[in-house]
Order: structure tokens, then C-alpha cells, then sequence
């Protein structure tokens, strides 16, 4: 069955989270940020967004309160999280070509549903989309099958026709258990090669 829809994900496909673009500020290195993160439990504090149990800044407020030693920078990671933002253009240019030859295009992200808003305040790139599904709205997270069956149910596409790429395996997983099929996103010049031997050979 000939693929007619192009699934993404955000983060590591159409943006990359450069977080040290913001905690060079405080630190000398980014494996000191990364002990801090794994100090101040980052990874729980993602998960609590990304399932939308409650607002990114909400959290991170909760945080000040638990480790008022880093209120300062923390605060300051509130106000300006979205520079730790930067935009792939490979990737939207890869968007751009599909969409000319005829592609429906959509998006899957685990996101915050504060941070989203400010992300596409910020760019663009959703706007090539068809549509999109951001897990904090709906109560579910990759690699969870259900979240990809939301997707195919609410824009009424077939999984068959479907190919999903996200720069992490678990994810690909997930999708490939939904039914559709599924690369690990590197590059967008790895994913052009990808779509190739797909048959996507008019972009």
C-alpha cells in the first residue's frame, strides 16, 4: 500500500532543545547541567508536562519551592526556556518539498500544553501540518499505541498508509505497534533516503 501520509514528531525533528544555550549562564559545562537535572528529578518533571497533569510553569514554580537554592535559575529558565528552542531548517525544507508533491502532513509530540502555545508563537513550522497531536491535550504519551491510534482516528488516516519518524526507538516502536510504519529520525537527508525506499521518490 503506497504511503500518503508523513508523520513527525517536534523535538529532535523540526526543533532541537538546546537547553545549555540557556544554563551556560550558571554553569561551566553541560555534564554540570546534566548532574543538576538529574538532581531536581527533570525527567519526572517532563513527564508530569508532557501528560499535561499540570502546567510546565507550574512545575518548575513547584521545583523553586523544593530546591530554593536554585530559585534564581530556575526563574530564570522559566522566563526563557523558549531560547533553548532552535529550529532545524533541513527539516522544514524536507516539509515544504513533501507537501508540493502532494503529502498529507502531521505532527505527534509529547509537549507541554504551555510550552506548545509559546513554540508556535515562536515558529512556523506547524503550519505545514495537516494536523497535530500534542500529548498533554489528550492525557497520553509516546511510546503509548493509544496516543498513535488518536492520531489516525481524529484526521481519519490509515496506518498502512502512514509513516512516523521520531528521533527516539521507543517511538518509532510505538507506531510500528499501531500499525504504521516507522523510522528513527537522524537527519532529514537520512530521512529523504528513508522515503526513498518507501517510494517517495518525487520530492
Amino acid at each position: 500500500m503506497a504511503i500518503k501520509n508523513i508523520v513527525f514528531d517536534f523535538e529532535g525533528v523540526f526543533i532541537k532543545y538546546v537547553p545549555f544555550n540557556i544554563f551556560k549562564k550558571y554553569f561551566p559545562n553541560k555534564e554540570a547541567m546534566e548532574k543538576f537535572f538529574l538532581e531536581i528529578n527533570k525527567e519526572e518533571l517532563s513527564y508530569e508536562a508532557d501528560m499535561g497533569l499540570s502546567s510546565y510553569y507550574d512545575l518548575i514554580k513547584r521545583r523553586i519551592k523544593e530546591f530554593p537554592q536554585y530559585a534564581q535559575m530556575l526563574s530564570y529558565y522559566n522566563d526563557n526556556w523558549i531560547d533553548a528552542i532552535v529550529e532545524i531548517p533541513e527539516t522544514i525544507a524536507l516539509a515544504k518539498d513533501l507537501k508540493r508533491a502532494g503529502y498529507k502532513l502531521f505532527g505527534l509530540s509529547n509537549f507541554a500544553f504551555d510550552k506548545t502555545k509559546e513554540m508556535f508563537d515562536k515558529f512556523n513550522f506547524q503550519k505545514l501540518l495537516d494536523g497535530f497531536v500534542v500529548s498533554s491535550f489528550v492525557g497520553v504519551i509516546k511510546p503509548d499505541v493509544k496516543i498513535y491510534k488518536l492520531l489516525c482516528d481524529k484526521f481519519n488516516i490509515s496506518p498502512q498508509e502512514s509513516i512516523f519518524f521520531d528521533d527516539r526507538v521507543e517511538n518509532v516502536e510505538g507506531a510500528k505497534k499501531a500499525g504504521l510504519y516507522g523510522e528513527v529520525f537522524t537527519t532529514a537527508a537520512a530521512a529523504r533516503r528513508d522515503l526513498l525506499s518507501f517510494g517517495i521518490d518525487n520530492i
